[in-house]
């Protein structure tokens, strides 16, 4: 099996500790909306995204679920 490449590693770590950020941050009360976030974040690591605004886009619509009551 290949080994990924460094710059995978990184990037799928930064993407987890940003998916915990983000469940922390966001407060996100319902099991659908952090299922809504590991999808993007799945996406994004699938899209293997090369720039930060392409990740920054992501966390955008992320910060709609921050009111959900």
């Amino acid at each position: 099996m290949p080994k990924p490449s460094k710059n995978a590693s990184r990037s799928y770590a930064q993407i987890k500790s940003i998916n915990k950020l983000l469940s922390m941050s966001l407060k996100i009360c319902h099991r659908a909306h952090l299922n809504y976030a590991l999808i993007l974040l799945q996406v994004s690591m699938s899209l293997k995204i090369c720039h930060r605004a392409h990740l920054n886009y992501a966390l955008i619509l992320l910060q709609g679920w921050r009111g959900c009551s």
